[in-house]
């Protein structure tokens, strides 16, 4: 690339491609379907921002609107768009955090909150990840002492798979950071050590990675593996990884030309490619490795969670500057600053007609962000 106000890096992968071992295939029971218990309440008074321009910006016309939820003391993480038209979200019951809370938002701004009944082992309950499944449902990990994977029904039906395996349940290799449908119509997740499989039939694999590497963010590529941000769990000055694992589980793992580059979330976007939010930047990682870092646009900016949007472009809550920040596929950046200072913009999502939806942790809050 020419553009000097970028830096490009080509990488290859590692020298030998990393095999992988995997514990012996765990089977899952299905738990009786938890009750959920709606809360129903419509919205509380939104804060509305008016047209807010954005920095190096051609005078978009953009409208922030936040939802309180309805109950104080949640903290709000992921968000996704679900089947229905509406957006679903995971809350952690901050500061005791002992119920899984699933929330569905309408359009309108409508907010129910659906809880599980299931007993906690004195851990949190609080679900990490959400993803769209093939069935229609919204499925999620939950880490309360025990392992679990659930799914929420359109309707707020709140079901488990629990894992018969007591050596495992209390242990923190297991527990569920991110999740995604894979190309073979399992679902994969990460987890501190590794990369874990589950089965439709509820069989659970695990492909374990080298000591230090702790996937976080995973997603489907266009070439069928998943792809998956891969920081390395350490003090010492290091570069991080973007991984791939095939779906019989071959691993090859790719450097991150910039140190401690400390990368968090992917997604697929423009041209094929995945996109990875990192400190200070964004990355993008071809199907054949090749990476390229953005940095020089947003220097002091630590993304969170990525989301393609229209025409390609690239939407990331970015924590430092309390934004909501759009990068289209050249590198430019616009960043929008939220109303609520220091809310913790944290999970990012594109609904159907183009809106921005996302979470505000500290503030408890959802966000939308409407183009015009």
């Amino acid at each position: 690339m020419t553009d000097s106000r970028r830096r490009f890096f080509q990488v290859g992968p590692l020298s030998s491609v990393l095999a992988v071992c995997t514990v012996s295939l765990l089977l899952i029971t299905p738990i009786a379907s938890a009750l959920a218990t709606t809360s129903g309440r419509a919205r509380a008074a939104p804060t509305r921002h008016g047209t807010v321009p954005g920095k190096h910006s051609s005078k978009p016309h953009i409208t922030i609107t936040e939802f309180r939820l309805p109950h104080a003391h949640t903290w709000p993480t992921d968000i996704v768009a679900g089947p229905d038209g509406n957006m679903w979200f995971t809350e952690a019951d901050s500061p005791v955090n002992v119920n899984t809370i699933i929330g569905r938002i309408t359009p309108a701004g409508r907010i129910t909150e659906f809880r599980d009944t299931l007993p906690t082992q004195g851990y949190s309950g609080a679900a990490q990840g959400l993803a769209v499944g093939h069935d229609g449902n919204l499925w999620f990990g939950e880490n309360d002492g025990f392992t679990h994977i659930g799914w929420i029904t359109p309707a707020g039906k709140i079901n488990y798979f629990h894992y018969d395996d007591p050596l495992l349940e209390y242990s923190y290799d297991f527990d569920i950071r991110e999740l995604v449908w894979g190309s073979d119509g399992n679902l994969w997740f990460t987890t501190p050590s590794g990369i874990g499989r589950l089965t439709p039939s509820g069989a659970r694999t695990h492909f374990h990675l080298p000591d230090n590497v702790t996937p976080g963010g995973i997603t489907t590529g266009p070439d069928g593996n998943l792809w998956f941000t891969a920081p390395i769990a350490t003090t010492a000055i290091v570069r991080d990884y973007i991984g791939r694992i095939t779906p019989s589980g071959v691993v090859t793992l790719f450097r991150i030309p910039t140190f401690n580059s400390a990368p968090k979330d992917i997604t697929v976007g423009a041209g094929r490619a995945m996109w990875f939010t990192e400190a200070g930047g964004i990355g993008r990682i071809t199907t054949t490795g090749k990476i390229s870092e953005f940095h020089d646009r947003i220097p002091k900016s630590v993304p969170q969670r990525i989301a393609v949007g229209k025409n390609g472009n690239l939407w990331f809550a970015d924590l430092p500057t309390n934004s909501i920040g759009r990068m289209t596929s050249t590198g430019k950046v616009t960043e929008y600053k939220l109303p609520t200072p220091h809310a913790f913009a944290w999970g990012v999502a594109v609904a159907r007609n183009g809106d921005i939806w996302f979470t505000e942790g500290q503030a408890g809050r959802i966000g939308l962000l409407h183009i015009r």
